[in-house]
C-alpha cells in the first residue's frame, strides 16, 4: 500500500476510541457486502434498527455459518484482541462497521441462553451482553471501505464472489477512485483482480436486465463472467465487450450465451460454469471455426445434446493445424496422474468450514468430470 494511503487509513483509525457497549445497543449492518444480493437496495440509517431488517440480517449471517464462532465464545468468552468496529447512529445506538459475524454469533448465543436452550456461565455471559468495541467518531463516509481494506484484506477474497464485486463497484462509485487506487487500498488484491471483479459485476448486472434470461441469474451464476467470459479474450470479442462503457454491445450473442448457461423451465442448463465450457466456447467463437459454431448452435437445442462431440471436433481441428508432441503429452499425463494420486484425501474429507465444504464439492465435480472425459477418450483411443 503506498505511503499516502497508509497515512489516510491511520488518520481515520485515530478517530476511533475504545468503549464498552451493550449488545442490545448494537445493530447489524444490512448493507454489509457479505450478505448482499443482486438488486438489493441500500438501507438508509433511519431503517437500520427495524426489527424485520435486523432479523433478516441475522438469518442471512446464520445461513453463512457462525457455529464456529459460537462454540468458541460459549466456552472461552468473547475475546477483544480483534475488536468489533462500530459507528454511532441515532441515540445510544451503534451499527456494525466491521464484525457482523461476531455480533450475529453473540446475539444468537444471548437468545439461546435467555430461552434456556443452553446454559452459559455468568462470567462468560456478562462478557457477551456487554462488549468492548472500537467506536468510530469521525465524519469520513468511506470509513467502512477503509477499514475493510486496511484490516480485512486478504479476507475479502474468501467472500462470495458476487458480494466482493459489488463491494468494489460501490466503493469505486462512492470514492471516485480508479482501479490503481482501489488495488492500493485493498492490498491483498492486485490491479488485475480488481479489474476482473468490476468487469464481471457490470456484465452480470447487464445480463440480469435481459427480459428473457435475467430472472434466471442468481449469484451462483456470477462465475459465467469472472471464470469464463473475462478469462478468454475471444469470448469478450464475440460478445462485443466495451471496456470503457463496461457493457456488451452484441446483445444477440449475449442472449445465446445466456440461453445455453441458464436453467430453462426447471431443466439443467446445457453448459455449466467450468473450465471445459470456457475452453470450448473460446475455441468455437473464433472466425475460422464458424462452421463448427453453426453446428453447435443447432445441436445444443436438441434433447440429446452431447458436448463431448464438440470437444472432439475442436481437438481434431487443432490436431490438423498443429502437430501434437506425443512425448510432451505423455509427460503431461504422468504429472497430472501424480497430482491426482497425491490429493490430501483426509483433509478434504474432514472439511468443516463453509469454504472447505465448497472446495470439497468442487474437487468432487472436477474428478467426476475427469472420469467422464477419460472414459470417452479411452473409448476413442481403443
Amino acid at each position: 500500500m503506498p505511503k499516502y494511503k497508509k497515512l489516510e487509513a491511520w488518520a481515520e483509525m485515530s478517530n476511533m476510541g475504545s468503549q464498552k457497549v451493550k449488545l442490545d445497543q448494537i445493530f447489524l449492518d444490512p448493507n454489509n457486502p457479505r450478505i448482499d444480493k443482486p438488486g438489493k437496495e441500500k438501507i438508509p440509517d433511519v431503517r437500520i434498527s427495524e426489527l424485520a431488517i435486523q432479523q433478516d440480517c441475522l438469518q442471512q449471517l446464520q445461513k453463512q455459518g457462525i457455529n464456529d464462532l459460537m462454540e468458541s465464545m460459549k466456552t472461552s468468552g468473547f475475546w477483544v484482541v480483534d475488536r468489533i468496529v462500530l459507528r454511532p447512529f441515532g441515540t445510544d445506538q451503534f451499527v456494525v462497521v466491521e464484525g457482523n459475524r461476531r455480533v450475529a454469533a453473540l446475539r444468537t448465543l444471548q437468545s439461546a441462553h435467555t430461552k434456556g436452550r443452553i446454559n452459559i456461565p455468568k462470567d462468560i455471559y456478562d462478557g457477551i451482553i456487554k462488549i468492548e468495541a472500537l467506536v468510530y467518531h469521525g465524519k469520513n463516509p468511506e470509513i467502512a471501505w477503509i477499514i475493510q481494506g486496511f484490516r480485512h484484506t486478504p479476507g475479502i477474497k474468501s467472500w462470495e464472489k458476487y458480494p466482493t464485486a459489488r463491494f468494489l463497484a460501490d466503493f469505486e462509485k462512492e470514492s471516485k477512485k480508479d482501479v490503481r487506487e482501489i488495488a492500493a487500498i485493498f492490498s491483498g488484491m492486485g490491479r488485475s483482480e480488481v479489474t476482473l471483479s468490476l468487469r464481471s459485476f457490470y456484465a452480470f448486472e447487464q445480463s440480469r436486465s435481459d427480459e428473457d434470461y435475467g430472472d434466471r441469474l442468481d449469484p451462483e451464476k456470477f462465475g459465467l463472467f469472472d471464470e469464463i467470459i473475462f478469462k478468454k479474450p475471444t469470448l469478450q470479442i464475440w460478445l462485443g465487450w466495451n471496456d470503457k462503457k463496461r457493457k456488451f454491445k452484441n446483445e444477440k450473442n449475449l442472449k445465446k450465451f445466456l440461453s445455453w448457461t441458464t436453467t430453462i423451465e426447471g431443466k439443467e442448463p446445457k453448459l455449466t460454469v467450468s473450465k471445459n465450457t470456457r475452453d470450448l466456447l473460446a475455441d468455437l467463437v473464433i472466425q475460422e471455426n464458424k462452421k463448427l459454431l453453426d453446428d453447435f448452435e443447432k445441436e445444443i437445442e436438441k434433447e440429446d445434446f452431447d458436448i463431448e462431440q464438440f470437444h472432439e471436433k475442436i481437438f481434431r481441428e487443432k490436431e490438423r493445424k498443429e502437430p501434437i508432441d506425443i512425448v510432451e503429452l505423455i509427460e503431461y499425463l504422468k504429472s497430472t496422474g501424480k497430482v491426482i494420486n497425491t490429493l490430501p484425501i483426509p483433509q478434504i474429507k474432514l472439511a468443516n468450514t463453509q469454504l472447505g465444504k465448497k472446495q470439497k464439492e468442487e474437487i468432487i465435480k472436477l474428478i467426476e468430470n475427469l472420469i467422464t472425459i477419460l472414459n470417452v477418450q479411452l473409448k476413442n483411443i481403443k
